[in-house]
């Protein structure tokens, strides 16, 4: 069992069933996280949106590079090479975002 928190552990309970950290924050007085701020429409979306774009960041930097390496058979300077393009991309758009913010709302931007 792997302790996270001063009254629970992620792991197994006697009958076999997993236990989740956010299953027990239901039953406690001062729970770390209030999970009926999921009940919130803006929340619950705005947490779905993160975790959308959570998972994007993680499939555009590490599971691209594998597919790239294993089933393309580049190698790693060239999965590399292929990356950096997005990266001057980003180079090229954060001073210019930056310069515009000031200027414009932020909702004309995005």
């Amino acid at each position: 069992m792997v302790r996270i928190s001063f009254h629970y552990d992620l792991g197994f309970d006697r009958r076999g069933g997993s236990r989740f950290p956010g299953d027990l924050e239901w039953f406690q007085k001062e729970p770390i996280v209030d999970v009926r701020l999921f009940k919130v429409p803006n929340v619950a979306a705005s947490n779905l949106m993160f975790l959308m774009l959570g998972m994007a960041l993680f499939s555009s930097t590490v599971l691209m590079p594998q597919l790239l390496q294993t089933l393309m058979g580049y190698s790693a300077q060239q999965a590399g090479m292929v990356l950096s393009a997005g990266a001057l991309v980003v180079l090229v758009v954060l001073p210019m975002v930056g310069k515009l913010t000031p200027r414009n709302s932020r909702r004309a931007i995005s």
